[in-house]
C-alpha cells in the first residue's frame, strides 16, 4: 500500500514538475511571440532576439508570465485557465503596440492607458490593420490554449490538486514573480544594462530593447523634477528683466489649425491633376507664412494646438503625453485668458467628440468662454466614409459665431480645430471633380497610392475652406486676423517617411529631411496692414502666436515679449531638430541660446507644474 502510494505520489510530482517546465518553456516562447508581433515582422523571427538588449527583455520577461500562469493555474486547478487570463491581456497590449507603431509611427506609453476608450474609438474609426506577425502570434496563443484545455482534461485531471496545496503553490508563484520584478524590473538594472530609450528614436528603442523595458525606461523620464535654480525669487528675477509694452491694437483672432495639412504637392516625383493649396500659396506670396515645428506624426493634434495656444513647449514633456489630458487640469495661463482680460469673446470649436483629449475640460481651464463640439454642428455637411465635418462646414461655424457676437461690440477670437482629413485615408472616398488624382513615376503600393489620392483630394478641400474664410473676412471692416496652419504631418503609409522620400517630398540630406517631417506650413493673413509683410520664417509652434503678434502690433502677454527674446537665438526645438536664431536647422542646441533655455524651461515648470508665480505678472 505504501509503495503504491508513493507511485502515486512520485507520479504527481512528475506531472507537477512537467508542468512548471511546460509553462516555462511556453512563457519563453510566448514572450518572444509577443514581441514579434510587437515590434518586428515575421521575416525577423530568426534574428530579433540577437539584436540589442531583446533576448534580455524576453528571458526576463518569459520568468513574471509564468509565475503569473502558475499563480492562476493553482488557484483554478485549470492550466487554461492560467495561459488564457495571463497570456490574453499581455498579448493585447504589445499587439497595441504594434498598432500604434503601424497608425502613428509611434509607440506605446504607460499613459496612453488613460486614454485607452478614446484610442479604440479612433483605431474603430479608421480600421484595424493586423500584421503577419500579429496573426502568427494570435494562432500560437489560440493552439497552445487548445492544448491545455486537453491537458487540463486528461493528464492534469489526475493531479487532483488540493485546495490547501494549490493555495501555498499559487502564493510561491506571486512571491516568485513580484521576487523577479524586483531584481530585473528596477531602475537600477534599466541604467546597468542600458535599456534606455532614445527620445527621437523611439520605435526603433523598442525595437532594440522590448515593450515592457522601453515603457518603464520613459516612465522613469517621464517624472517631473524641479529645474535647478527655481524659485519664487528667480521667476521674479525673469518677470522683471523682460522688457514689454503696453501698445497695440485688439483685432479679431482666428486660428484654424487645419487637421494633417501639409504641402505635399511640393513632391518632387508627384505631378496633381489639379493645384491642391492654391489659395495657400498665392495668399503667403503676400502674408506672413513659413513652417512651424512640431513634435507629432500623425496624430497629437492636441499637443499641437497646446503648443499654439501657451507658448509652452511639448518637445519638454515627456514623449506620449498628451498635455491636456496630463496638465492642463486646473485654472491655466494661456492666450486665450489674457484675451478674456481684454475683453475678447473667446470661443473654439472642434467638429468631433468633445471630450477626446479632455478638450472639454481643457478649454475651459484655459478660458475658453464657449466650445462648440460636434453635437453643435447640426446636420452639417459631412465626407468620407467616417463622416467627418467638412472643414467648409466649419468655416460657416466660425462665421456664423462671428456673426452672432457682432452685437456684443467685443472683439472676437475663435480657435478651430478641424477634422476632415483625420487619417486613415481609404480608396474611393471622394469622387468626381473632388478627386484629386496624380502621375508619378514613384514605386509605389496600390494602397500608397489610393491613400495620396485621398489625403490630396482632403488638402484641396481644406485649401478652398481657407480661401472661403479669408473671402468672407476680406469684406468685413473689423480688424481681423487669420493664423491658418497644419497640425501634423499625415500618416500616408506603413512607412511614411520612406514614402515621403520615395516621392520626393523629403530631401536626401537626413537633418532637413527630419525638419521637413516635423514641420507644416502656416500662414498668418490680415485686412488691416496696408503693405502685407511677406516673409519667410521657420519657428516651433510656441512661437507662432509671440511672432504674429509683434509683427502685427497686436496687444500681447508679456510672455510673449520673453518668447520674442528667446526667437532671437533659438526658434524653436523638437527632440532632435533644432532651430537656431535665423530659423536654420541644426542638430544641437546652439550654445548661444543655452542660457535662455534653461529660463525658458524654468517658466515652462512654474505654469505647468509649480506655483505659477509668473501667471499673474505675464498672462495679465
Amino acid at each position: 500500500m505504501k509503495e503504491l502510494i508513493l507511485r502515486i505520489n512520485k507520479k504527481k510530482a512528475l506531472i507537477l514538475s512537467l508542468l512548471i517546465i511546460v509553462v516555462f518553456i511556453y512563457s519563453f516562447m510566448f514572450s518572444a511571440v509577443c514581441e514579434l508581433a510587437s515590434n518586428h515582422t515575421l521575416s525577423e523571427c530568426f534574428d530579433f532576439l540577437q539584436k540589442g538588449n531583446v533576448f534580455l527583455a524576453v528571458f526576463n520577461l518569459s520568468f513574471i508570465i509564468a509565475f503569473i500562469i502558475l499563480f492562476i493555474t493553482f488557484l483554478t486547478t485549470k492550466l487554461s485557465v492560467g495561459v488564457a487570463v495571463a497570456s490574453m491581456p499581455i498579448y493585447i497590449l504589445f499587439v497595441a503596440n504594434g498598432m500604434k507603431i503601424l497608425f502613428r509611427s509611434e509607440p506605446l506609453y504607460l499613459w496612453d492607458l488613460a486614454i485607452a476608450g478614446e484610442a479604440a474609438n479612433v483605431l474603430g474609426s479608421v480600421g484595424l490593420k493586423f500584421s503577419s506577425a500579429m496573426i502568427a502570434g494570435i494562432v500560437f496563443l489560440i493552439v497552445f490554449i487548445s492544448l491545455a484545455i486537453v491537458a487540463d482534461c486528461t493528464v492534469l485531471k489526475k493531479l487532483k490538486i488540493k485546495y490547501r496545496f494549490g493555495l501555498i503553490n499559487a502564493g510561491a508563484s506571486l512571491i516568485g514573480a513580484v521576487l523577479i520584478w524586483n531584481i530585473f524590473f528596477t531602475e537600477g538594472y534599466i541604467s546597468k544594462h542600458n535599456l534606455h530609450v532614445t527620445l527621437w528614436e523611439q520605435v526603433q528603442s523598442y525595437k532594440d530593447n522590448g515593450l515592457i523595458y522601453s515603457i518603464l525606461s520613459n516612465s522613469i523620464m517621464a517624472r517631473v523634477t524641479e529645474p535647478e535654480g527655481y524659485s519664487k525669487e528667480t521667476i521674479e528675477e525673469i518677470v522683471n528683466s523682460t522688457v514689454t509694452e503696453d501698445e497695440g491694437i485688439l483685432p479679431n483672432i482666428i486660428i484654424f489649425m487645419s487637421e494633417a495639412y501639409s504641402d505635399i504637392e511640393a513632391s518632387e516625383k508627384v505631378v496633381f491633376s489639379k493645384d491642391i493649396d492654391k489659395n495657400f500659396d498665392e495668399l503667403s506670396e503676400k502674408y506672413l507664412s513659413g513652417k512651424c515645428l512640431t513634435r507629432q506624426f500623425g496624430g497629437g493634434t492636441a499637443n499641437s494646438e497646446f503648443e499654439v495656444l501657451t507658448g509652452l513647449s511639448a518637445s519638454l514633456i515627456p514623449p506620449g503625453i498628451i498635455a491636456y489630458t496630463s496638465y492642463v487640469k486646473s485654472d491655466s495661463p494661456s492666450f486665450v485668458s489674457y484675451l478674456n482680460g481684454k475683453g475678447y469673446h473667446t470661443t473654439a470649436s472642434h467638429p468631433y467628440v468633445r471630450s477626446f483629449f479632455s478638450r472639454e475640460t481643457a478649454y475651459a481651464n484655459m478660458g475658453f468662454a464657449e466650445f462648440h463640439s460636434e453635437e453643435d454642428f447640426g446636420k452639417a455637411q459631412r465626407a468620407r466614409q467616417e463622416g467627418y465635418i467638412t472643414d467648409d462646414a466649419l468655416v460657416d461655424k466660425i462665421i456664423a459665431l462671428y456673426e452672432e457676437n457682432e452685437p456684443s461690440g467685443k472683439p472676437f477670437f475663435n480657435h478651430s480645430v478641424s477634422m476632415q482629413n483625420h487619417s486613415s485615408y481609404w480608396a474611393n472616398e471622394f469622387s468626381g471633380d473632388e478627386l484629386i488624382t496624380f502621375e508619378s513615376d514613384a514605386q509605389m503600393s496600390k494602397f500608397e497610392k489610393s491613400s495620396l489620392e485621398t489625403y490630396a483630394s482632403g488638402v484641396y478641400l481644406s485649401d478652398l475652406a481657407l480661401g472661403k474664410l479669408v473671402s468672407y473676412f476680406e469684406k468685413i471692416e473689423e480688424p481681423t486676423v487669420i493664423l491658418f496652419f497644419g497640425d501634423h504631418q499625415p500618416f500616408l503609409a506603413d512607412d511614411t517617411y520612406d514614402f515621403m522620400k520615395r516621392i520626393g517630398y523629403l530631401p536626401e540630406d537626413e537633418l532637413q529631411a527630419k525638419y521637413k517631417f516635423y514641420s507644416t506650413p502656416y500662414l498668418i493673413w490680415n485686412n488691416f496692414e496696408q503693405e502685407p509683410q511677406n516673409a519667410e520664417e521657420s519657428m516651433s509652434m510656441f512661437q507662432l502666436l509671440p511672432y504674429m503678434t509683434e509683427k502685427l502690433n497686436i496687444k500681447r502677454p508679456d510672455y510673449f515679449y520673453f518668447l520674442s527674446e528667446y526667437a532671437k537665438q533659438c526658434k524653436g526645438f523638437t527632440d532632435a531638430v533644432f532651430l537656431d536664431g535665423n530659423g536654420e536647422s541644426v542638430t544641437a542646441m546652439p550654445e548661444s541660446a543655452s542660457a535662455m533655455t534653461s529660463t525658458f524651461k524654468i517658466l515652462q515648470y512654474d505654469l505647468l507644474h509649480g506655483k505659477k508665480y509668473c501667471a499673474d505678472e505675464f498672462f495679465k
